[in-house]
């Protein structure tokens, strides 16, 4: 594999002397679809707590986690190919990861995975809506994901976002369009990057771009898109299963669900054996379980950083060639102690009764809000939907007459998806009369 050309791009510097991935960078910080994962949920919604994670802090955390995975892993790549420019390569490896990272969740809506759990459910409901589409337009629609969302928003030239295909390619979790009948070998289904399915067929042929760019390993037959991954996406996903688990146990600490000696059964057993007296003895001397827990967090983040970043270097010929298929942190010393950890999580934070709760009343007002939408286009001139329509934007409730029904629904999703859950919360309850605006 040339690893240089995964640091090429055109248009290499801007006025302002950044390369082109540190604009991709400062383009995510500053874009209104990130800022609003400051008021999305993460595990526990809408928390009055400002010391536990959201979209954003999470975000913001992974693509630091993932700056580091990259530049380790581009260091020993660096070494083993003697690539002369060593240090420009480690950075530009280190940013494209880390951008990735901050983007990962860029296309989430409201309310946790139930926001997606929600769009599907809305269409599987009110199947006749999708009369007239073919079937993977159907199956973008009634199996709404998030990472397609996401896709669809870093790659809409002249949009707010349009990052470079390197960074796309890393952000590309699953390379796959969302029905596969024809995969080259019977085994590529049970694939772990083809769980689930990274673009709508809105962006097929985007992606269909990337692949050709980067040469990707090809799983399908001529009919359907189905890829190996770009080698910068096992990076992406480590930095996201490192942070997302462990950053749940910190948060249950901080809000009392879960006892500090339990986060310390799960996490320590991560650590070298020979580091764990010293570990005790710090976390006995620090003056309370936040302050322990989060000691032990950065402790156990640094150990599975390097552990991943080991796990990317002996794989590194599998993940050239496109016939590694697992997750970094499956292939790590400690994957039977990252397990427990997953398994403490859901066991003692996913179904919190209060997350349960909003996350329910979430799932109505996705609901909810999707057929207004659809009413409004349907029917624009009743004297009902002409008022409701002044609440919304006028893409929503007036799309442009050059877009294909398809098209429609899918600028419908855009605009839930952007929704903080704060935002989906008022709109709703405004529409339905249960809340009025000041007047004073």
């Amino acid at each position: 594999m040339d690893w240089e050309f995964l640091i090429h791009c055109n248009n290499e510097k801007s006025a302002l002397g950044r390369d082109s991935f540190q604009r991709d960078h400062d383009k995510l910080i500053f874009s209104s679809a990130f800022r609003s994962l400051n008021q999305k949920t993460q595990i526990f919604p809408m928390p009055e707590n400002y010391f536990i994670h959201n979209r954003m802090t999470h975000s913001i955390e992974t693509s630091c986690v993932g700056r580091s995975l990259g530049e380790n892993t581009a260091r020993e790549i660096a070494k083993l190919y003697k690539i002369e420019n060593a240090y420009e390569f480690q950075i530009k490896i280190g940013r494209i990861v880390e951008t990735a990272c901050l983007a990962h969740d860029i296309g989430n809506p409201p309310f946790g995975h139930s926001g997606e759990s929600a769009i599907s459910s809305f269409f599987e409901t009110n199947s006749g809506v999708l009369s007239g589409l073919n079937e993977k337009q159907k199956a973008d629609l009634l199996n709404f994901e998030g990472n397609a969302q996401g896709f669809r928003l870093l790659s809409r030239k002249g949009g707010e976002l349009d990052v470079t295909p390197n960074v796309l390619a890393a952000f590309t979790k699953y390379p796959r369009e969302s029905v596969i009948t024809d995969y080259k070998e019977e085994s590529f289904a049970a694939r772990k990057d083809q769980k689930k399915y990274g673009f709508f067929q809105s962006e097929k042929n985007v992606f269909a771009d990337i692949s050709t760019n980067f040469n990707l390993l090809s799983l399908s037959g001529k009919n359907d898109m189905a890829f190996a991954r770009f080698p910068l996406a096992f990076l992406v996903e480590a930095a996201d299963d490192i942070c997302y688990t462990i950053m749940d146990i910190e948060d249950g600490v901080r809000l009392r669900i879960l006892p500090f000696f339990m986060a310390l059964d799960v996490l320590l057993p991560i650590l070298k054996q020979s580091e764990h007296n010293a570990v005790i003895q710090r976390c006995e001397n620090l003056a309370d379980d936040t302050q322990r827990v989060s000691y032990l967090r950065a402790k156990v983040i640094n150990e599975l950083t390097m552990q991943c970043s080991d796990c990317f270097i002996r794989n590194l010929k599998e993940i050239e060639n496109g016939t590694f298929s697992d997750s970094l942190l499956s292939g790590i010393e400690g994957k039977l102690y990252v397990n427990t950890l997953k398994d403490a999580a859901a066991e003692n934070l996913y179904n919190y009764q209060p997350v349960a709760e909003i996350e329910t009343a979430g799932f109505e007002i996705i609901h909810g809000l999707l057929e207004i939408i659809l009413e409004l286009q349907s029917a624009p001139n009743t004297r009902r939907n002409q008022q409701r329509a002044l609440l919304f934007p006028q893409q929503i409730a007036n799309p442009a007459e050059n877009l294909t029904y398809y098209e429609r629904l899918l600028v419908a999703t855009d605009f839930i998806s952007g929704l903080t859950d704060g935002a989906a919360i008022n709109l709703f309850n405004k529409i339905r009369g249960v809340s009025f605006p000041r007047i004073y």
